[in-house]
């Protein structure tokens, strides 16, 4: 389970496929993360009676809750099954990635002793290290993709500069404490500086502050922790500990344009946060037990924006992310999985809290640890759960848990017998069955659009997994291109999918050929669907 844990995450941060598939981005993670996932679940289930007899226990059943209720929620939400359980395309954050993600904090929590955070903070700055390389090819023009709308800035295998530069952000901030762990070499104090410094400039050709900030909160909180453990510093600890604060509050005031000067770090998506966060809260309020489930938000922010929110953004935008992760899960489960996360985070937080309260010496490796959650965690509350990024928060978040109760249990080291052989074969074959359909049919997608092949997109739009969005998009794309029966064939099959999807009305009223009654339908619903805007 070590090696196959350690192993896969550069494979799912990493992964992309440029050549293949519509998205090139996040349905390779999705299926490389449903594959491995698959992998540490039957590697779970083999270790589950000496996971039971570990001190994980508890927390390995707050998590397990997280799963069930959110499976749950699948069950009794508005949402169609489908669009809940793989995630609306270009996002893919449904409940199968986050059943894998859960997976992860638990075999995180189980591992995390014996050297296995040490390791897996090399897996990451490695990973992280690769990602930089390939995004100074791209600053160079040396891209072997030729991208037919690339991003104003360096994106390197993320697909968008904001995600590359947190990833860089947090495991750099991972990586702090490890130069501490023994007396650094020369040539390793070199080689991590070149790092650092080539991270930064990284970072400066994403054109996006999120890396700087999460790695300047990192240095912080890393130092804080040091000089508390110092006998010589810690007592300068209250006073870092107000200075930090106090920057922490200029940093929001700046953020929200608040300050007495020209804002250093507002973005015009600052403001877009506050019009899906609005739109969030009344549709939780709407939906407070089950949710709208697991990227359900995307089918009812325009139902619920305000008219503040067409003013800032227009008639057309659209949401598919709360940009909030306890939004989030407040929308996507209701309440009662809101809570549970809640008890999740509060749970990390404490453990790492009591850790740092209880240790006699600076932990270079915690502290490392600690910190990029909290910057993971920060940025969380104001982005997208991308798959790579919540992996790494998600893994941070069980070494954390298992951090100090784990650090004196042995983990058994078992050859694998002909039942563990048969478990890990299912398992392999489950992660591509649920993996590999929706990168095949976004392959086919991809394929039908660049040949504008008409009997393609109509068979791709039955093949499963379904997806509302892009069932709407080949009608729309059939209609444009003047196959209004064929358009309206693929309408009508989405709206008994997905009934709430506003685009499939909207569609469907623009083809030529339905009768006024039909046309006259589909504005209302469409309408019904959109209250402040326009079809």
């Amino acid at each position: 389970m070590r090696r196959i844990f350690l192993f896969s995450i550069p494979i799912v941060c990493l992964s992309f496929t440029p050549f293949l598939s519509y998205d090139p981005f996040n349905v390779s993670k999705f299926f490389t993360i449903s594959l491995f996932g698959s992998l540490i679940v039957s590697a779970l289930f083999l270790q589950r009676k000496e996971i039971a007899r570990s001190p994980i226990g508890g927390h390995s059943v707050l998590i397990m809750s997280f799963i069930v209720w959110g499976f749950i929620s699948l069950l009794f939400s508005p949402i169609s099954l489908t669009d809940g359980l793989f995630g609306v395309p270009g996002r893919h954050s449904g409940y199968l990635t986050y059943l894998f993600l859960s997976f992860y904090m638990i075999a995180a929590m189980y591992l995390s002793s014996n050297g296995f955070p040490k390791n897996f903070i090399k897996i990451i700055l490695a990973t992280s290290s690769i990602a930089v390389c390939y995004g100074f090819l791209q600053v160079l023009k040396l891209d072997p993709v030729s991208w037919s709308s690339p991003p104003p800035a360096a994106f390197s295998t993320f697909g968008n500069q904001n995600f590359l530069s947190a990833f860089i952000g947090i495991s750099l901030v991972a990586s702090l404490g490890y130069l501490f762990t023994s007396k650094p070499t020369k040539i390793r104090k070199g080689l991590f500086l070149i790092l650092i410094l080539s991270s930064l400039l990284m970072m400066y050709f994403t054109k996006s502050s999120q890396g700087y900030l999460i790695f300047a909160f990192g240095v912080v909180v890393v130092h804080m922790i040091w000089t508390k453990k110092s006998k010589k510093y810690s007592k300068y600890n209250k006073f870092y500990v107000t200075i930090f604060f106090i920057g922490i509050v200029i940093v929001v005031l700046d953020v929200l344009q608040k300050v007495p000067w020209n804002s250093f770090l507002y973005e015009p998506s600052i403001s877009a946060r506050g019009d899906y966060w609005r739109a969030a809260w009344r549709t939780s309020l709407d939906h407070p037990i089950f949710g709208v489930g697991p990227d359900g938000f995307f089918d009812f922010y325009r139902l619920n924006r305000d008219f503040t929110a067409v003013l800032n953004r227009g008639f057309e935008i659209r949401a598919d992310s709360t940009h909030n992760i306890f939004l989030e899960f407040l929308v996507s489960g209701g309440v009662p999985l809101f809570l549970i996360f809640s008890a999740i985070i509060y749970s990390v937080g404490k453990s790492s809290l009591d850790y740092i309260r209880k240790s006699q010496v600076f932990d270079p490796i915690h502290s490392g640890i600690f910190a990029a959650w909290l910057a993971f965690l920060i940025q969380a509350l104001i982005s997208v759960s991308q798959i790579s990024l919540v992996l790494v928060g998600w893994i941070l978040s069980g070494i954390l848990l298992g951090y100090d109760k784990m650090s004196q249990v042995p983990i058994p080291k078992e050859k694998l017998k002909l039942k563990g052989f048969a478990v890990v074969g299912l398992a392999t074959m489950f992660g591509l069955g649920v993996g590999l359909p929706p990168l095949l049919v976004d392959a086919k997608f991809r394929q039908g659009i660049s040949t504008g092949n008409a009997s393609l997109l109509l068979d791709i739009s039955d093949d499963w997994p379904q997806s509302s969005d892009r069932i709407s998009a080949i009608g729309s794309i059939l209609r444009i291109n003047n196959f209004p029966q064929e358009a309206i064939q693929v309408l009508k099959s989405g709206i008994e999918f997905n009934p709430r999807h506003f685009e499939f009305w909207r569609e469907l009223s623009l083809c030529p050929g339905i009768s006024e009654s039909e046309k006259l339908y589909a504005e209302m619903q469409a309408r019904r669907l959109n209250p402040s805007g326009t079809n």
